[in-house]
């Protein structure tokens, strides 16, 4: 059984408002089930699942909690700030402790890193191509145009929609093919 965070945690309905709409306008759609005090849900295009919750000192801080370890360690490497102080939702390995207002971004990071990290990507190329031909050269064109479709989404989810080099954040500048190891 999940520990909640307080079991006297009541959150106001603006409270709980803010909480539902940083998972809701950030990827994660679904609702699920949570412990007292937090809110969870799944994201509707990507794998895992996001939690959120605020910080108990206060409400100047939130605490998102996620399910995915490859996407933790990257928060980790972005910077985030890794939480021991709290007990974790069942599913959620990490928790992340955030100002208030950087809880959307916060939030939305995670989808992206979710959609975007290791097999998320060549997963939803699997699955789109699953059904096609591959006996002509032009059907096996085909299929690689999919894939550097899926590749470039999932670069610029990774980036956030930046040059990893320069910073450009103008998406009809970059081009995944011009990407160097």
């Amino acid at each position: 059984m999940d520990q909640p965070v307080s079991s006297s945690i009541m959150h106001s309905p603006v409270a709980r408002n803010l909480l539902e709409m940083a998972l809701r306008n950030n990827g994660y759609h679904i609702p699920c089930e949570a412990p007292d005090g937090w809110l969870g849900a799944d994201a509707t295009f990507a794998p895992g699942r996001c939690f959120v919750t605020y910080a108990p000192a206060g409400r100047e801080h939130a605490i998102t909690a996620i399910s995915l370890t490859h996407v933790a360690r990257a928060l980790a490497e972005d910077g985030h700030s890794e939480t021991r102080d709290i007990p974790l939702p069942l599913s959620a390995c990490t928790a992340f402790i955030v100002p208030l207002d950087a809880l959307p971004g916060a939030v939305r990071r995670n989808f992206e890193l979710s959609r975007s990290l290791p097999s998320a990507p060549l997963d939803r190329f699997a699955e789109e191509v699953r059904a096609m031909p591959r006996t002509t050269e032009a059907e096996r064109l085909i299929v690689q145009r999919v894939g550097q479709d899926i590749f470039r989404e999932a670069l610029m989810d990774l980036w956030s929609g930046r040059c990893a080099v320069t910073g450009l954040d103008q998406p009809e500048l970059l081009r995944a093919s011009h990407m160097k190891p």
